[in-house]
């Protein structure tokens, strides 16, 4: 029984932040393209859920073996994919801010001190020799391109002009810092190791992050910077 909850790493957060994050893009073209809207809720509604199992999971985990978040933290190769779950918050509270404006603003706050906490760390140890080049991988934007991009649209829909373009600004400019040893790291022989490849995944994320950020936070006005960004995110 002790084992039950253990096998489930703190990355699969992930799969909260995909739903989270469909469902979001899936209410706004409710409104652009006049799609059925009771999907856009359902399918929130469901990315809710799985939210919060993960964090029921993760407490018991915790609760069981304390030790796993501790090594997770510490792991040269696993280490930034803990942000995942600040990053989840970010996005829940985001999903629920439309419908319960209380308890989605309380979610934010929770969220904006949790990512603060563990990002700042997270990202310091990059400038202290977080660890050996071979273990540095996409997962390095996570603590501090993701979830301030995230951060830059949580302050926003708060209103929080100058915090949202503050934590924007963290963001792009860590994204730029990161992205050229990350890309060294993947070109380089012998390349990634196979285990490591679905992270490339998270290699597309900054740009389309960043221009939904960016739209988000100057009243949703598509100028030159937004399609600067979404044509590197496709190229």
């Amino acid at each position: 029984m002790k084992k039950r909850y253990t096998n489930i790493p703190t990355s699969y957060f992930g799969i909260a932040v995909g739903m989270l994050s469909f469902g979001t893009m899936w209410r706004h073209a409710t409104n652009e393209l006049q799609l059925p809207s009771a999907f856009a809720i359902v399918l929130q509604g469901v990315a809710i859920m799985v939210w919060i199992v993960m964090c029921v999971i993760s407490v018991l985990r915790h609760q069981e073996r304390p030790e796993i978040l501790l090594a997770e933290i510490r792991s040269p190769m696993g280490k930034h994919l803990v942000a995942l779950f600040p990053l989840s918050t970010l996005l829940a509270a985001l999903t629920l801010l439309p419908y319960t404006n209380a308890w989605g603003q309380g979610f934010l706050w929770v969220a904006l001190a949790i990512q603060l906490v563990l990002g700042v760390p997270l990202y310091g140890a990059l400038w202290k020799g977080g660890g050996p080049r071979e273990t540095l991988n996409a997962s390095a934007y996570l603590p501090s391109v993701s979830l301030n991009l995230v951060s830059a649209m949580a302050c926003s829909a708060m209103h929080l002009n100058e915090f949202a373009y503050a934590f924007f600004g963290a963001g792009i400019f860590s994204w730029l810092a990161i992205e050229s040893m990350v890309l060294t790291r993947a070109a380089e022989p012998p390349g990634l190791p196979e285990i490591e490849r679905p992270l490339l995944g998270i290699q597309m994320a900054p740009p389309a992050v960043a221009a939904m950020s960016y739209f988000t936070i100057s009243g949703e006005r598509s100028d030159v910077f937004v399609y600067m960004l979404w044509g590197y995110g496709l190229y």
